[in-house]
């Protein structure tokens, strides 16, 4: 019996420490080698706080406060002003750090309200990672930048530099929304919101392609090539319509709009293509007999061309004298 009320009473200390000790585990920090971030402890109210800042891990460390004086260089601080009272720690990494090191930032202290009344011993342990970039909510170094926004910042103008008569709807309207996530994440304070920001947007304008208007420019093509002079021609009129829907269909956004208007005048060109094989390029019954005409028209001329050449030589040999001149008197003539 008295072995339980023993350890029923351990158990209990252990539950009031941990009552009394907050924990808060933060990924926001990283700091790259040979760098250095801000990790910052605040408190509100018009009390005081007073406890110890230690950083360990191998990383190098110098402490500050709002308040002048109201820290050690070994991280003994006291602060009683009225207002926000905030601790910093400045968190350095060797240039010789490995990628993935981690040091602990922990804030171990008392707080007390404007009565003096404690509220107990209270921890707050923060995480610091060696990375690739320097990230902090509190700061970077010794300055005031909390995040790395420039490659953010590139992808937003490589966004912006796109026009939207290349992509579908669908596409445009995600990278738009996209777009308006980056830019309200350039005024996080948070690393993890410009990364989430950044991976959204690099991910929508990996997936952008742009409409293929390939099929549709050779249709084109084609189609302003062979001309047109007939206006009345069915096929014709029908390929202006298309061709007149072209700037449309371009606009539209839609690949699908924009492959079958390619097939519609592809397919009218292959059957004025088909109609001229066959000597048939004008669908009207009238204009087809203009060849025959001509060469009828072309064969009577000639005919009428060698009648007319053989009776005028046949009237030169008809009026010619053959009477010889020889013992003539003119009176032979009366």
């Amino acid at each position: 019996m008295k072995g339980f009320k023993k350890g029923l009473a351990v158990l209990l200390v252990l539950i009031a420490c941990l009552a009394l000790t907050t924990m808060a585990f933060a990924a926001e920090y990283t700091v790259k080698p040979g760098s250095s971030i801000r990790v910052s402890l605040s408190q509100g109210g018009d009390g005081g706080i007073d406890g110890t800042v230690a950083v360990s891990g191998g990383a190098t460390a110098s402490y500050s406060s709002s308040e002048s004086g109201g820290i050690t260089s070994g991280g003994k601080f006291y602060l009683y002003n009225s207002g926000t009272k905030t601790v910093t720690a400045t968190v350095g990494a060797p240039a010789s750090a490995k990628l993935g090191d981690v040091y602990t930032v922990t804030f171990t202290y008392n707080a007390y309200d404007a009565n003096g009344n404690d509220s107990g011993t209270q921890t707050v342990v923060k995480t610091v990672t060696v990375g690739d970039k320097d990230s902090s909510p509190d700061g970077i170094g010794g300055g005031t930048g909390v995040v790395d926004t420039t490659e953010l910042e590139k992808k937003i103008k490589e966004a912006e530099s796109l026009n939207p008569n290349d992509y579908s709807k669908e596409q445009w309207d995600a990278l738009q929304d996209a777009l308006a996530k980056a830019e309200e994440a350039l005024s996080s304070k948070k690393q993890s919101d410009i990364d989430a920001a950044l991976k959204l947007l690099t991910d929508v304008l990996n997936s952008m392609a742009k409409i293929d208007y390939s099929a549709l420019d050779k249709a084109l093509n084609d189609a302003n090539a062979m001309g047109g002079d007939n206006k009345v021609n069915s096929l014709w009129l029908t390929l202006a319509d298309a061709l007149k829907r072209a700037d449309e269909v371009r606009r539209s956004g839609d690949q699908a709009a924009v492959n079958a208007l390619a097939d519609e005048i592809n397919g009218i060109i292959q059957q004025i293509l088909e109609n001229s094989a066959n000597g048939e390029f004008c669908n009207i019954k009238a204009h087809r007999v203009w060849p025959i005409l001509f060469f009828v028209s072309f064969a009577v001329n000639l005919v009428l061309t060698f009648v007319i050449v053989k009776n005028v030589n046949r009237r030169k040999r008809n009026c010619k004298d053959s009477t010889p001149l020889v013992d003539y008197d003119i009176s032979d003539d009366e």
